[in-house]
Order: structure tokens, then C-alpha cells, then sequence
């Protein structure tokens, strides 16, 4: 009985571990979605940036065979502004991937999660099922106890009147 009460109690904390793996997991799943809008809002910054870079290289190119007030740098300074831009929708780009990078980490720390609790789970089941086994032996055991009780008994009983039996001269 010990042993099956020690075997409940171990399958019992293992249960408790894989819930909490099981929850590190979900934690883990759950940071998914705030990921991935984080990095749909710097993929939407992307085309009005280079809109913009388009709008400058317009500009310039306009610019470029007429005399100007600002002089002749004109035209490069809307260039160097579209490339700026340029720069810029680059830079949200790569922000867009360093995100999508970190929910593809997450999502495999999720699923690593998952499979920590499942593998505890399982162990935790084989530990109820030792458990169970415990118990069916304490089980028969004390079953064995009781007809031994039982047995005892009846022998008694067959003892006691044979031994009445051969007293008054029975065979």
C-alpha cells in the first residue's frame, strides 16, 4: 500500500510538471500573434516609404534638365532623399524579419514545450499504471489475509469437532 501511495504521489507531481510545460507552451504560442502584427505593421510602412522614394526620384528627375533656384544639386538632393527612404523601407523590411525570425523561435520553443509535457504525461500515465499495479497486489494481498483468516477458521472448526468427535468415541 506504501508503495502504491508513493507511486500516486510521484505520477501526481509528474502530472504537475507536464501542466506546467503544457502552460509554458501556450505562454509561448500566445506571444505568437502580437509577434507576427508587429511585424505586419513594419511590412504596411514599407510601401508608403517607397512611394515616397518613388515621389523624390520623380522629383529629380524633373529637376534634372531645367535650371533650378537651389542650383544644379537639386535633382542629387531629391536623389539622396529617395535613397533615404529607400534606406528607410529597407530598415522596416529587416525589422519585419527579425520578427517573423522570433515567431518561428517561439513557435519552436512552443511546440519543444508540447513535447516536454506530452513525454511527461506519458511518463506520469506509466507511473499511475505501476501505481495500479501496486494496489492490485496490495489488493490480493489482503485478500489472501482475509482467507487466510477465513481458512483458519474453518480449520479450527473441523479441529474442534473431530477432536469432540474422537472424545466421545466417534471415528
Amino acid at each position: 500500500v506504501v508503495s502504491a501511495a508513493t507511486a500516486l504521489a510521484l505520477s501526481a507531481a509528474k502530472l504537475l510538471r507536464q501542466v506546467t510545460d503544457v502552460a509554458d507552451g501556450r505562454t509561448a504560442a500566445d506571444l505568437l500573434p502580437a509577434i507576427i502584427t508587429s511585424a505586419r505593421t513594419e511590412l504596411d510602412l514599407i510601401n508608403p516609404t517607397v512611394d515616397k522614394a518613388l515621389g523624390s526620384l520623380d522629383s529629380a528627375r524633373f529637376l534634372i534638365n531645367t535650371v533650378t533656384k537651389g542650383g544644379p544639386g537639386v535633382p542629387g538632393q531629391y536623389a539622396a532623399q529617395a535613397a533615404a527612404e529607400l534606406e528607410t523601407a529597407r530598415g522596416y523590411f529587416e525589422s519585419a524579419r527579425g520578427l517573423f525570425a522570433q515567431v518561428d523561435a517561439n513557435s519552436e520553443n512552443a511546440q519543444a514545450q508540447v513535447a516536454v509535457g506530452k513525454a511527461e504525461l506519458e511518463g506520469a500515465a506509466a507511473t499511475v499504471n505501476e501505481a495500479l499495479g501496486y494496489l492490485e497486489k496490495a489488493a490480493t494481498e489482503l485478500n489472501i489475509t482475509d482467507r487466510a483468516a477465513q481458512f483458519r477458521s474453518w480449520g479450527r472448526e473441523k479441529a474442534e469437532r473431530a477432536l469432540r468427535d474422537l472424545q466421545r468415541g466417534r471415528p
